[in-house]
């Protein structure tokens, strides 16, 4: 991360300093859409802002560092330190994004940044950023998929389906890796001309969209819902939203879509089995 954070403020300093020589610069990146919060239409901003402050809480490695503080004041600062760390990243990647436009503007979003550490950086710190960018995406591949085994290995198939030898279950892990890395690398390829952080909001989406509501029925209503049609309401949600954006193209956030399918599961398995069956998600 130190890595990054020093090349990008060294990338982004050139960066600004390349801007500032661009002729006619309120032309080439006008006030709007360039510099407004809603550039790109106040419904797409208000379901990505959604999108991710309920996939932040719904994330386990993101929540996880909160509950594992030692206190609130702790959890406070260290939420504060993690936002503000996010800064000398943030604004030399935009600075970077728009010298880009000027200097390549049919260049794709995925290869900005690399090709101006390649291209106007010196040689020794552009590799250097180039090897950090590698680390970090590897890690996070790595870091992710293993936790995506790990969770269908043990919450689904040790504790849905009641797998209990050792080897299947690591057999399983093993499987779901592969299937995840596979996935993750068949979407990128086909997907060459989008914008890195829009997979951010739709991963941000999927999640949110498969397990605030039951989380939240869990911790605020526990036991008035079925395992199962906690389940349901997952399985039901992804789906929605997958469909919804990319086979329907609705003009509708997934993570609308696939909240309102969740609770109207949850809904109908409250109704019909949640006073016969009250052993809810939250008493597990």
């Amino acid at each position: 991360m130190a890595v990054i954070a020093v090349t990008l403020c060294f990338a982004g300093v050139d960066a600004c300093l390349r801007l500032a020589e661009v002729p006619n610069f309120d032309l080439v990146f006008p006030a709007f859409p360039w510099f407004s919060l809603a550039g790109r239409g106040w419904a797409d901003c208000i379901g990505n802002a959604a999108s991710l402050i309920i996939g932040v809480i719904c994330t386990q490695t993101y929540i996880q560092a909160i509950y594992s503080a030692t206190d609130a004041r702790t959890a406070a600062i260290g939420a504060g330190v993690a936002a503000a760390i996010t800064i000398p990243v943030g604004l030399p990647s935009v600075a970077i994004g728009m010298a880009m436009h000027v200097a390549h503007p049919d260049i794709q979003p995925i290869l900005a940044l690399p090709t101006y550490l390649m291209t106007y950086l010196p040689p020794w710190l552009g590799g250097v950023g180039l090897a950090g960018i590698l680390i970090s995406v590897v890690g996070s591949i790595a870091g992710l998929s293993l936790g995506i085994g790990t969770m269908v290995a043990n919450d689904i198939g040790r504790g849905l389906f009641g797998l209990h030898d050792d080897r299947a279950i690591l057999r399983l892990n093993r499987a779901t890796v592969l299937a995840v890395t596979v996935v993750a690398m068949w979407v990128s390829l086909a997907n060459p001309n989008t914008f890195v952080l829009d997979w951010n909001y739709v991963s941000m989406a999927l999640r949110g969209a498969a397990i605030f509501v039951p989380m939240s029925l869990a911790i605020f209503w526990p036991r008035r819902l079925a395992a199962s049609w906690a389940v349901a309401s997952m399985a039901a949600s992804i789906v929605a939203a997958i469909v919804g954006r990319f086979v329907l193209g609705l003009a509708v956030q997934p993570l609308f879509a696939g909240l309102a399918v969740s609770l109207t599961v949850v809904i109908f398995g409250i109704a019909l089995h949640g006073t016969r069956s009250p052993v809810g998600v939250a008493s597990r």
